[in-house]
């Protein structure tokens, strides 16, 4: 299944048909593109440049302590079980915005390195697993997601990191809660 999913992955971040870029700031290098996915889901992919290697991005992007320092949304990152040398499954959980409740996901993480030197991660929920479910959580959906860290070919001492996910939060969610979400 990872290497399926690998595959799709990979399709997705090739892919430039079809997407609209809400953000772009020439200041940061932020670039953010927007689709709907083939599931019907949304799917975004956003591009940043890293002041580091890839390898350093990947450690620092991947580590589940920092997650919670760089990503405001998130309550709670933890892995559950490390299957094999570079594939785990973990759980995360977003905060819960006012009165719209937190998100969850349990989800398999698999990385790599190719030989281009681009470390990646990839992750897919465990949607259609049987899970225990938290209480005051609604079960988000995220069939593919990831990360890809590519070092830039003039300065490999810095890299190019981009973020794939296609979700589905499920259950009405206000405007504002939104808003606040993306901040």
């Amino acid at each position: 299944m990872a290497f399926k999913k690998e595959k799709e992955f990979f399709k997705i971040l090739d892919d430039n048909e079809g997407w609209t870029t809400p953000i772009n700031n020439k200041k940061t290098g932020l670039v953010c593109y927007h689709k709907t996915s083939a599931r019907g889901m949304n799917l975004i992919k956003v591009k940043c440049p890293s002041d580091f290697d890839a390898l350093t991005t990947f450690r620092a992007a991947g580590n589940s302590e920092n997650r919670l320092k760089y990503d405001k949304n998130i309550q709670m990152v933890k892995p559950i079980e490390q299957v094999g040398a570079n594939f785990l499954i973990g759980y995360q959980r977003t905060f819960r915005i006012f009165t719209v409740a937190s998100r969850d996901m349990y989800n398999n993480v698999w990385w790599n390195i190719d030989d281009k030197g681009r470390y990646y991660l990839v992750l897919f929920d465990m949607a259609e697993d049987d899970l225990p479910e938290e209480e005051g959580c609604v079960r988000m959906l995220c069939p593919i997601g990831g990360f890809i860290f590519e070092p830039l070919p003039d300065d490999p001492s810095k890299c190019t990191m981009t973020m794939i996910a296609e979700g589905d939060v499920r259950g009405n969610i206000p405007k504002f809660a939104q808003k606040k979400a993306m901040e």
